[in-house]
Protein backbone atom coordinates (compact mmCIF):
# COMPACT_ATOMS: atom_id res chain seq x y z
CA UNK A 1 0.00 0.00 0.00
CA UNK A 2 1.25 3.59 -1.00
CA UNK A 3 0.87 6.74 1.88
CA UNK A 4 -1.19 8.28 -0.47
CA UNK A 5 -4.13 6.30 -1.80
CA UNK A 6 -7.42 6.71 -3.28
CA UNK A 7 -10.87 5.28 -2.06
CA UNK A 8 -12.54 3.36 -4.17
CA UNK A 9 -15.99 4.38 -3.41
CA UNK A 10 -15.82 7.72 -3.83
CA UNK A 11 -12.44 8.22 -5.53
CA UNK A 12 -10.71 10.48 -2.87
CA UNK A 13 -7.41 10.53 -2.15
CA UNK A 14 -6.72 9.28 1.48
CA UNK A 15 -3.14 9.98 3.27
CA UNK A 16 -2.83 7.34 5.97
CA UNK A 17 -0.08 7.30 8.61
CA UNK A 18 1.72 4.56 7.25
CA UNK A 19 2.21 2.49 4.55
CA UNK A 20 1.03 -1.46 4.50
CA UNK A 21 -2.42 -0.52 6.73
CA UNK A 22 -5.22 -3.32 6.27
CA UNK A 23 -8.39 -2.00 4.73
CA UNK A 24 -10.17 -2.80 7.89
CA UNK A 25 -7.92 -0.17 9.49
CA UNK A 26 -7.85 2.25 6.83
CA UNK A 27 -11.39 2.40 7.16
CA UNK A 28 -11.38 2.45 11.00
CA UNK A 29 -9.02 5.68 10.72
CA UNK A 30 -10.65 7.47 7.70
CA UNK A 31 -13.91 6.85 10.47
CA UNK A 32 -12.08 8.25 13.32
CA UNK A 33 -11.14 11.46 11.37
CA UNK A 34 -14.50 11.89 9.86
CA UNK A 35 -15.88 11.77 13.40
CA UNK A 36 -12.96 14.38 14.48
CA UNK A 37 -14.06 16.45 11.68
CA UNK A 38 -17.82 16.06 13.27
CA UNK A 39 -16.92 16.68 16.68
CA UNK A 40 -14.29 19.80 15.57
CA UNK A 41 -17.96 21.48 13.61
CA UNK A 42 -20.16 20.72 16.71
CA UNK A 43 -17.67 22.59 19.23
CA UNK A 44 -17.65 25.71 16.66
CA UNK A 45 -21.49 25.71 16.48
CA UNK A 46 -21.75 25.20 20.25
CA UNK A 47 -19.04 27.98 20.68
CA UNK A 48 -21.22 30.38 18.31
CA UNK A 49 -23.86 29.78 19.96
CA UNK A 50 -22.68 30.47 23.52
CA UNK A 51 -20.97 33.72 21.44
CA UNK A 52 -24.69 34.75 20.16
CA UNK A 53 -26.28 34.17 24.27
CA UNK A 54 -23.40 36.42 25.51
CA UNK A 55 -24.09 38.88 23.55
CA UNK A 56 -27.46 38.40 23.99
CA UNK A 57 -27.37 38.94 28.07
CA UNK A 58 -24.94 42.09 27.78
CA UNK A 59 -27.79 43.68 25.40
CA UNK A 60 -30.29 42.85 27.60
CA UNK A 61 -28.36 44.09 30.59
CA UNK A 62 -27.51 47.01 29.23
CA UNK A 63 -31.56 47.44 28.85
CA UNK A 64 -32.13 46.81 31.86
CA UNK A 65 -29.29 49.14 33.11
CA UNK A 66 -31.00 51.87 31.12
CA UNK A 67 -34.61 51.34 32.28
CA UNK A 68 -33.24 51.74 35.82
CA UNK A 69 -31.21 55.08 34.53
CA UNK A 70 -34.37 56.40 33.50
CA UNK A 71 -36.43 55.37 36.49
CA UNK A 72 -34.14 57.29 38.76
CA UNK A 73 -34.00 59.78 36.82
CA UNK A 74 -37.69 60.01 36.96
CA UNK A 75 -37.62 59.92 40.75
CA UNK A 76 -35.37 62.55 40.81
CA UNK A 77 -37.69 65.12 38.83
CA UNK A 78 -40.75 64.27 41.35
CA UNK A 79 -38.72 64.52 44.23
CA UNK A 80 -37.52 67.97 43.40
CA UNK A 81 -41.02 68.76 42.20
CA UNK A 82 -42.67 67.53 45.39
CA UNK A 83 -39.76 69.63 46.95
CA UNK A 84 -40.81 72.75 45.36
CA UNK A 85 -44.64 72.22 45.55
CA UNK A 86 -43.82 72.23 50.02
CA UNK A 87 -41.66 75.39 49.93
CA UNK A 88 -44.11 77.32 47.99
CA UNK A 89 -46.77 76.09 50.09
CA UNK A 90 -44.67 76.50 53.51
CA UNK A 91 -44.30 80.25 52.08
CA UNK A 92 -47.63 80.81 50.80
CA UNK A 93 -48.64 79.83 54.28
CA UNK A 94 -46.13 82.16 56.06
CA UNK A 95 -47.54 84.67 54.12
CA UNK A 96 -50.96 84.19 54.82
CA UNK A 97 -50.95 82.83 58.38
CA UNK A 98 -50.02 86.39 60.58
CA UNK A 99 -53.79 87.63 59.04
CA UNK A 100 -55.73 84.70 59.82
CA UNK A 101 -54.21 85.26 63.22
CA UNK A 102 -55.18 88.49 63.63
CA UNK A 103 -58.62 87.62 61.99
CA UNK A 104 -58.97 84.71 64.61
CA UNK A 105 -58.01 87.27 67.50
CA UNK A 106 -61.19 89.81 66.00
CA UNK A 107 -63.38 86.95 66.25
CA UNK A 108 -62.27 86.04 69.96
CA UNK A 109 -62.85 89.57 71.31
CA UNK A 110 -66.33 89.84 69.28
CA UNK A 111 -67.65 86.92 71.23
CA UNK A 112 -66.55 87.57 74.82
Amino acid sequence: MEPLQREKSTGKAVTLPWSGLPPHLRDCFICRKEIRKLLKRQMEEKSAQVKLQRISKANEAEHLLEVDRLALSSEKQQNIQHSKALTAYRHENKRVQPHIYIMHLKLMLSVS
